[in-house]
């Protein structure tokens, strides 16, 4: 028993101090969205606008630059409303602990498109 509580204690500071640790084999990515021409996008799940609004709705964008996968857009489930999410990556991995998400806000009408 006193094992098997020391083996959780050591194995939750060893996950809780991962993020720290440093590749110092990899350089770090410096690649951001915002300098033109740094990265390339590509649709991984097609885009859907409803016929109830003026909005994509659906669908997923990936944003890839030299140091591999920058950022991940979500455009939702198919309700028309006008939040994606955005997942910003850390060195090209998206699961990085220190990558975060964000709520984008999208310009729609909540109009049919004519």
């Amino acid at each position: 028993m006193k094992i098997t509580i020391l083996s959780l204690a050591v194995l939750s500071i060893l996950g809780l101090t991962s993020c720290e640790k440093k590749d110092w084999g990899k350089k770090h990515c410096e690649s951001s969205l915002d300098k033109e021409g740094s990265y390339k996008e590509y649709i991984y799940e097609p885009l859907v606008t409803s016929d109830n609004c003026d909005c994509i709705v659906a669908g997923k964008v990936k944003y890839v630059g030299e140091c591999g996968t920058l950022a991940l857009l979500d455009y939702g489930d198919g309700t028309c409303d006008d939040i994606a999410t955005k997942t910003i990556c850390v060195d090209g991995d998206c699961d990085h602990c220190g990558a975060y998400t964000v709520e984008v806000v999208l310009e729609c009408t909540g109009k049919d498109p004519e």
